[in-house]
């Protein structure tokens, strides 16, 4: 439990062995406990309690989905390097697939914003459009850091 200023005030035994058998102390922030610590925090789910206070409980699930968004923000870093390379040798069929990897992974991780454009590459390339696919690959360009930063925050 953290008290209104967000400082650890209380915790229990399975709380505790998350931290790799380092000691805890009152008075402690999120980020010192990290620190410190074994304890991940993007496994961490503050819930709101009376007087201000928070309740942290471990989510295993919400760790293993950070760690899934940390891997789908470099394979589609990877990814689009490789769609610049092809399509920058007019390898249209090389770009296509490519840009089919990308799309899935926008779509799995809800990156709506990519797919459209990612599918005019594909189609532009299928069609053997080399300037639309570009032009395609200038907009995949333009919403890709927003995309990643939507990936961080999760």
């Amino acid at each position: 439990v953290l008290d209104a200023t967000g400082r650890l005030l209380a915790w229990n035994e399975a709380f505790a062995a998350l931290g790799g058998g380092q000691p805890l102390s009152p008075g402690l922030t999120q980020g010192e406990m990290a620190q410190r610590s074994a304890i991940p925090a993007a496994g961490l789910l503050p819930r709101p309690l009376r007087g201000g206070m928070t309740l942290l409980e471990w989510s295993a699930e919400a760790a293993a989905m950070a760690e899934a968004r940390r891997l789908c923000s470099s394979e589609m870093g990877e990814r689009l390097e490789r769609l610049a390379t092809v399509l920058e040798a007019r390898d249209l069929e090389a770009a296509r697939a490519e840009a089919q990897g990308l799309r899935g992974l926008a779509a799995n991780f809800s990156l709506a914003t990519l797919v459209a454009p990612l599918r005019e590459i594909e189609l532009a390339c299928r069609a053997g459009d080399r300037r639309e696919a570009e032009a395609a690959m200038d907009e995949v360009t333009h919403r890709m850091a927003q995309a990643l930063e939507a990936l961080r925050l999760g």
